[in-house]
């Protein structure tokens, strides 16, 4: 996604990104908290 939204920004489809904002990247994020250590 990151190099269409850099290098193809006219075609971009905002309903599909907003659409992965809003129910895919929670996930993502729940799959990836425990990979990262703690702050100290």
């Amino acid at each position: 996604m990151r190099h269409r939204l850099i290098h193809a920004y006219a075609d971009i489809r905002l309903d599909i990104v907003w659409d992965v904002v809003q129910k895919r990247l929670p996930q993502l994020i729940e799959r990836l908290e425990p990979l990262v250590p703690p702050e100290t």
